[in-house]
């Protein structure tokens, strides 16, 4: 088997497949250079325009196909109940494709659109969300997929999270770090100190990866919700929490008309209060912090370093903490 080296190696090879599964002529290919390794290309073909997807073979060994293939599913099922999720192209049955040097690939529709990002949003984007957030929630745990004994985030303890902090504080003197990135893991410390509880609110099937990068808009509309690879069983909350923050979190200053707007949205399908959404914050705060707060965030760039500012704003900030406060 032939050692593919190159991006356009890999295309080369994927388009011999794709032109004896589906019958397609591919007229042009643009490289899409969004994402973790995964490769994406926009095709034009004599079927018109689609998305290629390759499966990074590294990233791949963080997942099971089985569960890529749930999702893809999924993907395919909220497409015919009207969501705007990009249909996938199925050959006999089979959404994951083989190419002859066994680079795994999948052929789904090209939505049109573009990325917007925290201060490019204004209400109707937010509450457009909301709206396609909160359906995407009902369908998903409608009983069509089955009810897992537990979520895949498992919270450790209060006194396991202080010790996280601690061992990254204790680090400290053997690096040269600057003041500011110091002061951001002893917020971190200090604001795990204050927890009473943490509420993740109800299980259930989620997307997992429910941000920006992720959904296209064209003018007031939401085009599409992207990447279902990391839909599973855990706190739809969460996935609430995360859309909120990343679109109405820009410049430290949290602007809570926008929140506002997506919960009104949300709400047209699935009840969601000011204060789950308070709980939900502080909830991802609790998942997340660790995985961005650590002693290379001043290297950070791209989607890393926003989602610490996000870490570091939910950490400092009484809103997740103080539920007398409004938001």
């Amino acid at each position: 088997m032939p050692i593919l080296k190159t991006e356009d190696d890999i295309l080369q090879d994927i388009i011999k497949t794709c032109t004896g599964l589906f019958g397609l002529t591919i007229l042009d290919a643009t490289p899409i250079n969004r994402g973790w390794l995964n490769l994406k290309w926009k095709v034009k073909t004599n079927q018109g325009l689609l998305l290629i997807k390759q499966y990074n073979k590294e990233r791949l060994k963080k997942y099971k196909l089985t569960d890529i293939e749930r999702a893809l599913n999924q993907q395919n099922r909220l497409h015919s109940e009207g969501l705007p999720t990009p249909r996938i192209w199925t050959c006999n049955g089979e959404m994951i494709h083989k190419s002859k040097c066994d680079e795994l690939f999948i052929v789904m529709e090209f939505c049109e659109g573009r990325v917007l990002h925290a201060g490019q949003l204004e209400k109707y984007h937010m509450y457009e969300l909301g709206l396609v957030a909160g359906k995407m929630h009902n369908l998903l745990n409608d009983g069509s997929l089955p009810t897992k004994e537990e979520p895949i985030f498992l919270p450790p303890s209060r006194e396991q999270r202080l010790q996280h902090w601690e061992n990254l504080l204790k680090g400290v003197g053997d690096r040269t770090l600057s003041d500011t990135l110091i002061a951001k893991i002893k917020t971190q410390y200090l604001a795990t100190e204050q927890i009473k509880e943490i509420r993740f609110g109800a299980t259930g099937w989620s997307h997992r990866d429910l941000w920006f990068d992720n959904l296209l808009f064209e003018d007031q509309q939401l085009t599409a919700i992207l990447d279902f690879d990391r839909l599973g069983y855990d706190y739809p909350d969460l996935d609430v929490a995360r859309a909120v923050i990343a679109g109405a979190l820009h410049n430290d200053e949290f602007d809570q008309s926008l929140a506002f707007a997506f919960l009104e949205g949300y709400n047209q399908f699935r009840t969601f209060g000011t204060e789950q959404l308070i709980a939900a914050l502080k909830g991802l705060w609790y998942m997340e912090s660790v995985w961005w707060i650590d002693y290379n965030i001043e290297q950070l760039t791209g989607p890393p370093a926003r989602f610490v500012e996000e870490m570091h704003w939910l950490a400092k900030n009484p809103l997740v903490f103080n539920k007398n406060l409004y938001i």
